[in-house]
């Protein structure tokens, strides 16, 4: 994160007609910052959101015994693994929000640039799914034991979406504020300030990163559930 802090720096010291370009490099050099720091963020939103998960996956809210109990223990012992989906969510909402920003300070925003926006956004997300789907899809032996000793289908999908809850939050987190580390310094002379994007942009980019979530994280799991023993 320190050699983005500088980049921000340098960039902001420099012209500022060339603040512009530079952005993006600028948005890049957090987003690698996120990824080195992934597993750390996924400790810590695992941690914020410990009360939450709690209320999911307490033994009298699974039905009890030793399938609930596992289930916790599975979702505080992923932080690991729940980075690798960290990243591209953050990637997308950091992308998203500096973008629509951008196009939402312009009074008429070409075609090509939505286009532009549109696909990119698109293509990261579309990483995000699929890294997302990949861990989850990793997951069979572990739905196979849950189901072994006695977890039902409901449980284990109850799990599964405290994950997807944990990398939903954690991305958009991150992705925020790699997006105002990037304008709060720089939008101004960019023309990519956050104040100029409507509560619909907000909405949007945080129910986008909860379907895609839950979606890519749940994908497999039907699949894990007909081969894993009844």
């Amino acid at each position: 994160m320190s050699g983005a802090v500088a980049l921000t720096a340098v960039t902001a010291a420099g012209p500022r007609e060339d603040v512009g370009e530079h952005l993006p490099l600028v948005l890049l050099a957090y987003l690698v910052g996120v990824g080195c720091a992934g597993p750390v963020i996924g400790r810590a939103a695992v941690w914020l959101l410990a009360g939450p998960m709690r209320l999911l996956t307490a033994p009298r809210a699974l039905g009890g015994g030793a399938a609930a109990e596992l289930a916790f223990a599975q979702t505080r012992a992923a932080a690991r693994r729940l980075s690798a989906a960290v990243t591209p969510v953050a990637l997308v909402v950091a992308f998203s929000l500096v973008k629509s920003a951008a196009l939402a300070a312009v009074a008429e925003p070409s075609w090509i640039d939505l286009f532009a926006t549109a696909l990119y956004a698109a293509f990261a997300a579309c990483a995000a799914a699929n890294t997302m789907v990949l861990l989850s899809a990793e997951r069979r032996h572990e739905v196979a034991l849950l189901r072994a000793i006695g977890a039902a289908p409901g449980q284990v999908a109850r799990m599964l979406v405290v994950e997807a809850l944990t990398v939903a939050c954690a991305g958009f987190g991150a992705g925020t504020a790699v997006a105002f580390a990037v304008t709060l310094p720089l939008g101004d002379a960019a023309g990519a300030s956050l104040s100029a994007l409507p509560p619909t942009g907000w909405a949007a980019a945080a129910g986008g990163v909860l379907v895609l979530a839950l979606a890519a994280t749940l994908a497999p799991l039907p699949g894990q559930l007909r081969r894993a023993p009844g």
